[in-house]
Formats: structure tokens, sequence, C-alpha cells
């Protein structure tokens, strides 16, 4: 049987968020590796630890939801994935979020602090405008949510560029899970709009950065913890 193109690319997406979602659990290993470290202790075990739990939930979420309407032939509108995305998307927040404070605190720039909430005003304009102008309020609450809590990541995660001086070697690894979840927004946006296809390639690229920053975030740890 010859598979469409839909098809071939959401088999790329869930092997890829399955490759992403064993390096997480690497990386969550490498973290803690024999260390009995309190995790509220150290703000940045605090910031990566819910980082990588974040993404690694995000990851578990794409493989859950593939098991759910190709295994289990699931018709629900919610499922166990939407479960593992919106634990994702919360401890990612609170990652960037805790992040961008401790920036802050130290550099007390305004200015930088002004463009992230800039960057979030934007997305979260141009979402609210896309999913308002095409989602029925029938179908299901998380086409809503997803592309809102997206945006909130994309602008929250833009500190890596904005403070890259501060944050120094880890601001590479941060980098590439902003595109990672930049392609993760543009997913969310153009699914709810209806182009199927298109979404599930920008799903395969950002499962592939996550997976990448998975890696090159393990490099970095020791440079800044």
């Amino acid at each position: 049987m010859v598979m469409d193109l839909s098809t071939i690319f959401a088999y790329l997406a869930v092997i890829l968020a399955g490759l992403a979602a064993v390096a997480g659990v690497v990386t969550l290993a490498h973290l803690f590796n024999n260390k009995l470290k309190t995790l509220f202790d150290d703000a940045n075990y605090f910031i990566l630890f819910f980082l990588v739990s974040g993404y690694f939930l995000y990851a578990l979420g794409e493989v859950s939801y593939f098991l759910d309407i190709n295994v289990l032939n699931s018709t629900g509108l919610v499922g166990i994935g939407d479960v593992y995305w919106t634990a994702g998307a919360f401890f990612i927040i609170l990652s960037f979020l805790a992040l961008v404070i401790v920036l802050f605190r130290r550099t007390s720039n305004f200015q930088k602090i002004l463009a992230i909430f800039g960057i979030a005003a934007v997305l979260l304009g141009i979402s609210a405008y896309i999913l308002f102008s095409v989602v029925s309020p029938l179908e299901s609450f998380f086409l809503y949510l997803y592309p809102i809590v997206s945006s909130l990541i994309v602008a929250l995660a833009s500190c890596s560029f904005i403070f890259s001086k501060e944050l120094g070697p880890i601001s590479k690894p941060l980098s590439i899970f902003f595109f990672a979840s930049l392609g993760i927004l543009l997913g969310d946006v153009i699914y709810d709009i209806g182009f199927l296809v298109v979404a599930d390639i920008l799903y395969t690229v950002a499962y592939g950065m996550s997976a990448a920053g998975f890696l090159t975030l393990g490099k970095h740890l020791r440079s800044y913890l």
C-alpha cells in the first residue's frame, strides 16, 4: 500500500518524537547523575529540570497521540496525548518564566523584558485572530489552548537570543528549543486552519529539533550548573 504524504510525515513525526523522548530521559539522567540534589535549592537545576521535563512530555504526547489514533483506533476529541501536551506546556512555560525572572534580576534590563512582552503580545494577537476566525466554538477546547500556550512559550524562549550574552554557552541549546517551539506553534495554528500535511511537516521538524536540543544541552550542562 502506498502511503500519502500526510501519513509519511505522521510516522516521521512520531519517530523523531520518540527519539526526542529518549534523549530527554538521557539528559535528565545526566542532569541528576549521582547527585541527590534538592531541586528547589538551585535555580539552575529548577529551570533545567522543568525545561527538559516539559519537552520530554511534549514528545511523549506525540507518541501517545499516534498510538491512540493508529493502534487503539480512538475517535474521541480528547486523549492521553492531550494530558502530556498540556503538562509539558505548563512545565516549559514555568521553566522559561523562571529563567526570564532570574535574568532580569541579574541585569535589571527593562528593555529586554519589554521586548519579550512585545513578542508575546504580537504572537498572542495573531494566534487569537486566526483561531477565532477559523475554529468553531463547538470544537475541542485544546484547539484554542495549544496555539495560545505555544505563543507564550515562543515569546519566553526568545530570551535565548535577547539574553544570549548573559546565558553564555547555554544560549545555543535554548535557541534550538526556541525554534522547536516555533515549529510547534506554526504547526498548531496551521493544523487548526486545516492544512494537515503542512502541520505534520512542521511537527516533524519541531521534534527533530527537540532531539537536537536535548543532545546539545547535554554538552553544555557543566558550563551552566
